[in-house]
């Protein structure tokens, strides 16, 4: 398997996503990045760049190991928990004075 440039893509934007948190935990004052939503909105929208607009379409016609299987399992598994979470601490936001 040979890297490609969607790879480059990823990896680059996961860079800019970790710039961005580090700079946010710094306490920097950017436009819409200085709040906790602004912040994890930016993450979202570059994580769908990053995660989803540079996946391979044939992944899933592709057969698939026992491995694979399991991972590709976890990880959305764990990604359902991270969005419920997220969605579930926005919902109690909103309620808050």
């Amino acid at each position: 398997m040979r890297l490609t440039w969607k790879d480059a893509v990823a990896a680059a934007v996961t860079g800019t996503i970790v710039a961005l948190y580090v700079a946010f935990l710094q306490g920097a004052q950017l436009p819409l990045l200085g709040s906790v939503r602004g912040t994890a909105g930016a993450v979202l929208l570059l994580g769908i760049v990053g995660g989803c607009a540079m996946s391979r379409g044939d992944a899933l016609t592709e057969p698939r190991s026992t491995e694979r299987h399991v991972y590709v399992v976890l990880t959305g598994t764990l990604g359902v928990v991270a969005l419920g979470a997220a969605v579930s601490r926005w919902s109690q936001g909103l309620r808050s004075p």
